[in-house]
């Protein structure tokens, strides 16, 4: 018999566990992460790309505590390029220290992203800074330091314990002094331990505290276990889809006090707004007004428009006014107001009706609509190529075929 074979066996016949009680990682962390220290079962492994989502199958573990790595969600600022926005999740507690930036030319001391969190509310410009090596995450293509805008925090939920080894099904409480962290990979489940299967109960509860005392003596379990990369995701990631999506990214401006969705203001006078950018363009930017303050603005749902009759405005002003990146600021920004129903009309004005459903279920606001590259619009939503143009152009300049 193959040795593989004999540890399944191994593992059934030694312990007790009811299969009928397995659990993906996030189920058991919700049902059971006031209960721990707990004995498991890997009843359905995964080959993970990381060492936090990488368990074998029939491996036991000693679940010891949880612990909740706090991060902070950073993306280019929305109009510092024509690039579709990825997201930079950053680890609190990491190694790195940043800058805040107020212009292109003035930033403050190096900081740890704890004290910018204390200091300063989001959302806020940050570099990351040069006293410590800058990782190639906080580069731009050319190598240049690139800003990033903190819109919000979250947190990262991690298992910590220790792997029994090989031989612990024949030597009672032989545990590996190394502990680990695991995510919590919806790929992988476990199962609680009640028993051993040919032993009385009061055996497996001296068993159980054989392994309490050794990891009082032998065991911590520090942070510096949790992964504590830095990490790039695309805005439909699972990972932070929620958090994207949260009201309290943008918690004034987009949304009143109730929580309803309120209308943008009105386009401005053609040309005005942009003379008065051209006058100014000599002058070094404000960059913390300019990426920051511009979400902070309050509307009353009094104004006397609807968002189609201010779409076919822009689709007017950008056809008829330079394409300078003002303007295409001007449209982005309006784009970010829009409401779920209106991202819908939208796609029915582009003749693309039938994705309506589906952009309905992804909760697709003009926010999120920003984002979306071609290629996620052909291979996640099935758009074909001629699609996902029309689309793209209206993101980009408003443009509706006549």
């Amino acid at each position: 018999m193959a040795e593989e074979e004999m540890e399944e066996i191994e593992v059934q016949q030694r312990y007790k566990f009811d299969i009928s009680e397995e659990l993906v990682l996030p189920e058991f962390y919700n049902q059971h992460k006031n209960n721990l220290p707990m004995l498991i079962v890997v009843s359905g492994g995964y080959y993970g790309q990381t060492k936090y989502d990488d368990m074998s199958t029939d491996q036991v573990m000693r679940f010891h505590c949880c612990h909740s790595v706090r991060r902070v969600l950073a993306r280019e600022p929305t109009e510092a390029s024509d690039i579709k926005l990825d997201y930079l999740s950053i680890p609190v507690n990491g190694d790195y220290l940043y800058q805040l930036v107020k212009t292109r030319t003035q930033k403050s001391e190096p900081m740890t992203m704890s004290e910018i969190l204390e200091k300063r509310e989001l959302p806020v410009l940050i570099q990351f800074s040069t006293d410590k090596i800058v990782p190639d995450e906080g580069k731009n293509r050319d190598g240049s330091q690139a800003s990033f805008l903190i819109i919000a925090t979250y947190e990262e939920d991690f298992i910590q314990g220790n792997y029994l080894l090989n031989d612990a099904m024949h030597i009672s409480g032989k545990m590996s002094k190394d502990t680990a962290a695991v995510s919590l990979s919806p790929m992988i489940t476990v199962t609680p331990v009640s028993g051993f299967v040919d032993k009385p109960q009061e055996e497996f509860d001296t068993y159980l505290k054989d392994l309490d005392d050794f990891v009082a003596k032998n065991c911590t379990y520090p942070e510096r276990n949790c992964d504590l990369r830095i990490k790039k995701y695309n805005i439909l990631d699972p990972e932070i889809k929620e958090v994207v999506r949260s009201d309290a990214i943008f918690p004034t401006g987009i949304y009143g006090d109730t929580g309803d969705r309120l209308p943008p203001p009105p386009v401005p006078a053609r040309g005005k707004s942009l003379r008065k950018k051209e006058e100014n363009a000599g002058n070094e930017d404000d960059l913390y007004e300019h990426y920051v303050k511009i979400k902070d603005v309050h509307r009353t749902k009094n104004d006397q428009y609807t968002k189609m009759e201010e779409l076919q405005n822009m689709s007017s002003a950008s056809d008829s006014s330079p394409k300078s990146s003002n303007s295409a600021a001007l449209i982005r920004f309006n784009h970010a107001n829009l409401s779920v129903k209106d991202v819908g009309d939208i796609l029915k004005k582009l003749k693309l009706g039938k994705f309506v459903k589906r952009f309905k279920s992804e909760m697709i606001d003009g926010e999120i609509l920003t984002d979306l590259t071609r290629n996620i619009l052909i291979n996640e939503f099935n758009f074909s190529h001629i699609e996902a143009i029309r689309l793209e152009k209206f993101i980009a300049s408003g443009h509706v075929p006549a």
